[in-house]
């Protein structure tokens, strides 16, 4: 048995996260390209296959961009010592630490070419691929996070980032409408960025170096075969925007032979709120539907049982239990499942794992995935 329960937790920073992912495999004859992939289990789609055997992913790490941090081998190593099979990785590049780096050519201080590549970017994101797959750990990708676009809580994320016009020799705030800095926070949709898709604003001098860019990802990211795929980082923007890139991974995926797993992850905590249907009701389109950030835990506790009873009817999983425990402190959720246990518990302001017997690892991401029919 699994036994998942969640705690009000740290809450300050916007990668901190505990995500639940759910995977609605309702497409009559889904088929996947390598039976080596990552897929949905081929005997009981609430779970995933990798390699041939049924998985449940879980895992954690100390970074949303994990493939920019510098220890990142130990930092696998640890996970994987601890039986972590899971990581979530935002392809950001906002200068938080100094460690970081811009996936594009610096051509003298401040200004970016945007038709020429950083090679360091995408050898940390190449060196990232490798060692998460030699160690059998699946990777999430976050296309986009609109953290970096956006220069709120005092930061210069955007007045410094190489596709703020002022910053790149390829196009002028004239062309493309973005202005040289977005001081609120990205929830409130200003930065025209996330509009440049031909649904929305069709912002082609932009797009066109976007296009190139995740490109450029998929490039590294399809030779491999432990990737999923999500659109944004808690993204609370138009639903044509994620819909474009869906689609647009999905084609490049299938040119390669390949079958790309792709998500959006909605903003609001709750996952009753109407946002959420974007997903559920289009499962042809997005095949996981996801929630995810900081605050999530007060959402689990107040309402997940009822979503959960909603997707999953008691009948389907005849061992399933659902209770309350401490009112609005924690909420938990057991459910059957083939691999080894998993123990997510609160212990002194840390989200701290157990797998078997094997020595405590304390997280500051933590998620479970489930594949649910």
């Amino acid at each position: 048995m699994i036994s998942l329960q969640t705690a009000p937790n740290r809450t300050t920073h916007p990668c901190f996260t505990l995500a639940i992912f759910i995977l609605s495999c309702l497409q009559a004859g889904l088929t996947f390209a390598g039976t080596e992939s990552i897929h949905p289990w081929s005997e009981n789609p609430r779970y995933w296959e990798y390699k041939g055997e049924p998985i449940l992913l879980t895992g954690g790490s100390k970074d949303d961009n994990l493939f920019q941090i510098p220890d990142l081998k130990d930092h696998l190593d640890e996970m994987k010592a601890v039986g972590a099979n899971y990581v979530r990785n935002t392809m950001s590049d906002r200068h938080d630490f100094g460690f970081e780096v811009y996936p594009f050519a610096e051509i003298k201080p401040g200004k970016y070419d945007l038709e020429k590549w950083n090679e360091e970017y995408w050898q940390r994101f190449e060196n990232f691929l490798n060692w998460t797959e030699e160690r059998d750990i699946i990777v999430q990708i976050e296309v986009w996070d609109r953290f970096d676009y956006s220069d709120s809580s005092g930061s210069t994320r955007w007045k410094d980032h190489p596709y703020n016009p002022a910053n790149n020799i390829n196009y002028t705030e004239e062309q493309t409408g973005l202005k040289p800095t977005y001081p609120k926070h990205p929830g409130a949709n200003e930065q025209p960025f996330f509009f440049s898709v031909p649904a929305l604003k069709n912002i082609l001098p932009l797009l066109k170096y976007q296009t190139a860019f995740v490109d450029k990802m998929l490039s590294i990211s399809l030779k491999h075969g432990h990737v999923l795929y999500c659109m944004d980082n808690e993204t609370g923007g138009a639903e044509e925007w994620g819909a474009f890139w869906a689609g647009f991974i999905r084609e490049r995926a299938l040119e390669k032979g390949a079958e790309a797993f792709l998500t959006e992850m909605w903003d609001p905590w709750n996952l009753k709120d109407k946002m959420h249907r974007r997903t559920f009701d289009h499962p042809h389109s997005v095949l996981i539907a996801v929630n995810g950030n900081g605050k999530l835990h007060a959402m689990i506790c107040n309402g997940f049982g009822d979503l959960f009873q909603t997707i999953i009817p008691p009948d389907s999983v005849a061992d399933s239990s659902r209770s309350r425990a401490n009112g609005d402190l924690g909420f938990s959720v057991r459910i059957s499942c083939p691999p080894s246990a998993v123990l997510l518990q609160k212990t002194g302001g840390d989200c701290v794992a157990e797998r078997d017997s094997r020595p405590a690892f304390t997280l500051t991401h933590w998620r479970i995935l489930l594949a649910v029919a």
